[in-house]
């Protein structure tokens, strides 16, 4: 599973109501610290889980601006 982040202005995408939504770059952290302490990378059940750096809808409208 793809997890999309942007870390520039701390937002995740939620992908089951297609929409950014503010997330902590210390509560990503967390999570990401707790997936390697009980999912392994050697458990090929959770090593689909990544964590894709991204634009956000933020980036996008500062885009939209210049």
């Amino acid at each position: 599973m793809l997890i999309y982040y942007c870390s520039q202005h701390e937002r995740l995408l939620d992908r089951q109501r297609s929409a950014w939504i503010d997330f902590s770059l210390e509560k990503m952290k967390k999570i990401k610290d707790l997936y390697a302490f009980f999912f392994p990378s050697a458990n090929p059940k959770f090593s689909d889980y990544r964590i894709i750096e991204t634009r956000c809808d933020e980036c996008a409208q500062i885009g939209r601006q210049t």
